[in-house]
């Protein structure tokens, strides 16, 4: 698995105001709120698991686990929905670049293990809870 392109040493790209960091929980506490689910906490610099190539798909899901933040792990995977593509290969990046790369998918990053995201183009599709009922669409 790739590792992500920045090392956490890295982060001294700062920015001099918290706008950004206020209007991303402020969508993450209005989406979680929106579907009744209790937020687990992520931060700009815990990675995210992906399959490698998947942020160029229009069409993806996204699944959490447990995030162990120890290890500086949110507990989420991106995949693609093609499953016929055999096994994919993984690598990382830290929540700040999904932020930069794909900005629709970060309000959804603080609902809880169990729950799964389909995405298609820009727009997140549906959500179900960890009891397969879709609590979003």
């Amino acid at each position: 698995m790739d590792r992500p392109a920045r090392s956490i040493k890295d982060f001294q790209d700062n920015r001099n105001c918290v706008d950004v960091s206020l209007n991303v929980i402020a969508k993450q506490n209005k989406f979680a709120n929106g579907i009744g689910a209790k937020q687990v906490p992520i931060t700009f610099q815990n990675k995210v698991i992906m399959a490698k190539g998947v942020l160029d798909e229009s069409s993806l899901y996204m699944e959490r686990i447990a995030p162990d933040l120890e290890k500086n792990d949110s507990g989420w995977y991106i995949g693609k929905t093609n499953l016929n593509e055999g096994k994919d290969e993984l690598s990382a990046i830290y929540a700040f670049q999904l932020l930069q790369l794909r900005p629709e998918l970060i309000d959804v990053l603080t609902i809880p293990e169990g729950y799964m995201v389909f995405v298609n183009g820009l727009t997140v599709s549906y959500v179900t809870n960890p009891n397969d009922e879709v609590v979003f669409s």
